[in-house]
């Protein structure tokens, strides 16, 4: 036998009787040594050799895989379609865009979709918006009351509630806190002004 073989069968037997684990690269072949290596789909490569089945360079972040080849975000999009812009998993069946972005449905309905400030469910459709940034359900428009100071919908979850005065007007909690309600505080405040 050559020489370097005998050394090799010798390191290789050294490994065994000290109980080191014989990982061998899915790509090339051969043994790995030490622990410096990429684990991925139960299959094991140097780090060189984890490569895109697209482009050939070295996969260090983020990868996908397709019929058991790995791939780059950018190389996977360009070849195999749509990934969520949300969660950065491929897209399969339905999916929503918004702004030329593509979503899994659950995704976006789950952290993107705008909700309704009053009742919480998912905004499909026309919608009102406020000066505060809150969204509304056209649906409720006429049906709930809304404060005629600052327009929100009067509700127990964003307002804590409101008030009718006598006269016919709504107000808000919210505003109603922040209200002036005594003649002499508001003279005061007048005279301020002036």
């Amino acid at each position: 036998m050559n020489r370097n073989l005998l050394i090799l069968l010798f390191l290789f037997a050294g490994m065994l009787r000290t109980g080191a684990q014989n990982v061998i690269c899915d790509y090339c072949g051969k043994p790995i040594i030490g622990n410096n290596y990429i684990s991925a789909e139960d299959k094991s490569f140097h780090k060189e050799h984890f490569l895109c089945a697209d482009c050939g360079k070295p996969i260090t972040e983020e990868y996908f895989v397709k019929g058991n080849k790995f791939y780059h975000t950018k190389c996977y999009k360009k070849n195999f379609g749509q990934v969520c812009n949300y969660c950065s998993e491929p897209i399969t069946g339905k999916y929503f865009v918004l702004d030329g972005k593509p979503y899994h449905q659950k995704c976006y309905d789950e952290h993107v979709a705008k909700r309704c400030a009053d009742c919480g469910n998912v905004i499909n459709g026309s919608y009102i918006a406020d000066y505060w940034g809150n969204y509304y359900h056209s649906e409720h428009s006429g049906v709930q009351p809304q404060c005629d100071y600052c327009a929100r919908f009067i509700s127990e979850k964003l307002t804590k509630g409101g008030t009718k005065y006598s006269d016919g007007r709504v107000i808000c909690n919210l505003c109603y806190n922040k209200a002036v309600l005594n003649g002499d505080k508001a003279t005061e405040l007048m005279n301020r002004i002036n």
